[in-house]
Parts: C-alpha cells; structure tokens; sequence
C-alpha cells in the first residue's frame, strides 16, 4: 500500500514496527518535493504529509513518534478526504486515551494533548500563565507564545495542581472562553466548521469504543 499510495516503500526492520510507521521516515522522504514534480507525486506528497499530521498532532500514540498505516487507506481518494470527521475523530481517540490513563499503571498517555492543554488552560484561567499579548488563530496558539508569565501558577509541580483544584470554586471555571473573541472570527472559521464537524462518515474511528474506567489512581 505504501508503495502505491506514496510511491516508496519503507524497510520493514528498520522503519516499522508491526503496522506502525515511524514519524522519521515520512520526514526522510517527504520533506522537499523532486524538481518538476508530476500530478501523482503531488498527491504522494500530499497523503505523506496528511499522514504526518494525523500520527504527530491529531491522533499521536504514546510514542509520538510513530503512526498507523490504518490511516493511509482512507487517503487514497484525496477528494473524499474533507469529508471525514478528523475533529470528532480526535475527541474520540483523546477520550480514550484519557481512560487509559486512569490506569494504576499508566505512566504516559496519547491523544492530542495540545488540545487539552489549551481546553484546560482557556476555562481553569487559576493554572495558566498570563499572555498579555491580541488574541490568536487558533487559540491554542496562544500557549506557544514566548511572552508567557508563570508567575503566581504552578508550572511542573504535581502538588501545586492538586492543591488549586481542590480549592476551585464553581465559578472559577469558565463555561464559555471564548466568548469575547467570537465576533472577531476569522470567516475560515465558519467555513471549516463544515469540515470539522462533517457527518457524512463516521464520526468515530471504528477501533475505538467506549470505555469507562471503574477506579482510579489515589491522589
């Protein structure tokens, strides 16, 4: 399927492992196009890059480091590709890998956790640091400003967290974050609502299935 679908075949002992792909082989071959290159190559290019995002941002392992020829499959028809759910298929697979991490035993987890992060930071205002710089596109940019101020929040420490939120009041949690910025949307952002939130597939990966977990990890 490589082969036919990005025009290179990776060696299995050394850029596999089972029906993974490393994140580093993708970057090996895929970084420049050829010179002149033809409608094929484009679109080779194009599924490796696709390929890349989905393993290392929207639907990223524990290792971060690798992605599942699953995926590939579904990036055989570039024209179809807009009308997978990929926003709902990223909430799938971060909620599951939210219960997995529930686990005594848990010691990494997977998921977009860019994405929580910013959920997390944007409504729990008392754990995040200060940006006093304009609003951002997209709002998690905002948290990779370099003119964040930690100051008065815990940065790194495990206790610090524990303590905030079992002091939070009801009101400490901001229902609705993004309330002053919505005029000010870019008109993309309504366009590629349609994208996000297609529902003409399935909106959850067929792998994943609920799962709630019956105990957790004492504090």
């Amino acid at each position: 399927m490589c082969g036919e679908l990005l025009g290179k075949v990776p060696i299995v002992e050394e850029d596999m492992r089972g029906c993974e792909l490393k994140l580093a082989w993708l970057v090996d071959n895929f970084s420049q196009l050829p010179p002149n290159p033809t409608q094929i190559q484009l679109q080779q290019y194009c599924r490796a890059r696709i390929l890349y995002i989905l393993g290392g941002e929207l639907l990223p392992d524990k290792s971060n480091s690798r992605v599942h020829l699953m995926y590939l499959h579904l990036l055989r028809d570039l024209s179809r590709v807009n009308r997978y759910s990929w926003g709902s298929a990223c909430l799938a697979n971060l909620y599951r890998e939210l219960c997995r991490a529930t686990k005594p035993n848990a010691k990494a987890m997977g998921g977009c956790l860019m994405l929580l992060q910013s959920w997390a930071w944007y409504r729990l205002p008392f754990l995040a640091p200060r940006f006093n710089g304009l609003p951002t596109y997209p709002f998690a940019k905002r948290w990779g400003q370099t003119q964040l101020i930690f100051q008065g929040v815990p940065r790194g420490d495990l206790t610090g967290y524990r303590s905030r939120l079992d002091h939070m009041e009801a009101s400490d949690f901001k229902w609705l974050p993004y309330q002053t910025y919505i005029n000010n949307l870019p008109r993309q952002v309504q366009q590629d609502k349609r994208v996000m939130a297609s529902n003409r597939s399935s909106k959850t990966p067929i792998w994943i299935s609920p799962r709630y977990t019956t105990r957790t990890k004492e504090s």
